[in-house]
């Protein structure tokens, strides 16, 4: 499908006071075959190592849950029965 339109997908993050690693994590993945894209924003609840280590992995799995058509609900469910 050709189109005129596109989506652009940027991010920018800020470290809290001295840290070197952000604790909150943007993942976006561009599905073409499907004509979409999905974007995820994870708060690490914290700063530092840490928080950007659990906060990948919550984005990282919404993103490819996301991808497989799963409801936002049975994502959420996944996702807390898996981290800590």
């Amino acid at each position: 499908m050709n189109s005129k339109f596109y989506i652009e997908v940027a991010c920018e993050q800020r470290n809290f006071g001295s840290e070197r690693i952000c604790g909150d994590v943007f993942v976006s993945r561009k599905v073409s075959e499907e004509n979409r894209t999905i974007a995820v924003l994870s708060d690490g609840m914290g700063h530092g190592v840490k928080a950007n280590v659990l906060a990948t992995l919550t984005a990282t799995m919404a993103a490819n849950l996301t991808r497989g058509h799963r409801s936002p609900e049975k994502i959420a469910e996944m996702i807390m029965n898996t981290l800590p």
